[in-house]
């Protein structure tokens, strides 16, 4: 006999989102905006201060948070279940620096590259990998590149600069990528 009660696996533990609470979350929205605009915080020096760095700081981030949601949904559109098995059967010597250089094809910041790396460890990237991909390829990927390189220029030997961050970034990826790869599944990228 079916209970009335559907649990869908990994929700345990999550709470729902109920009316009561959607009517408390958006009353107290409410009443901040309402203290807000009443007591006028803004015309405090070090709130202004704060206000303009806070809202320049999340303007400047919601592209890359965007891109790397994208990024997530095309992977999970595009590559059926099951589509990075393949890349499971390499030697993991092989894998993680494939998985490392990945990182210049997504050309994603921190914001975006663990739900990209969730979602290719579902789609049967083995979990180092997905690690080494979460951590190379903010480092690896070309925007990164060029703006390293223009923020060195004329400050002393260029390539080294470009070539030691990305080389020197992709090889602690690997290493973290291989250290914490070997835990089990449903302990990453939760």
């Amino acid at each position: 006999m079916a209970t009335a009660t559907h649990r869908r696996a990994g929700t345990e533990g999550r709470t729902s989102l109920t009316p009561a609470l959607a009517f408390g979350l958006v009353g107290g929205l409410a009443a901040v905006a309402l203290a807000i605009r009443v007591l006028q915080p803004a015309r405090v020096g070090w709130v202004q201060t704060f206000l303009i760095v806070f809202g320049s700081l999340l303007i400047s981030a919601l592209p890359f948070v965007a891109v790397g949601a994208v990024a997530a949904a095309a992977v999970g559109v595009f590559a059926p279940v099951g589509a990075l098995e393949r890349l499971a059967t390499l030697p993991r010597p092989l894998q993680l620096p494939a998985a490392g250089l990945a990182g210049i094809a997504f050309p994603i910041c921190e914001c975006g590259s663990v739900p990209v790396a969730r979602r290719l460890m579902l789609r049967g990237l083995t979990p180092s990998a997905a690690i080494t991909f979460m951590l190379a390829a903010p480092i690896v990927n070309p925007v990164v590149v060029a703006s390293t390189f223009v923020a060195y220029r004329g400050r002393g030997p260029l390539p080294v600069m470009v070539l030691g961050r990305f080389g020197l970034g992709l090889v602690v990826a690997m290493a973290v990528g291989w250290v914490l790869g070997g835990r089990p599944t449903h302990e990453l990228l939760r």
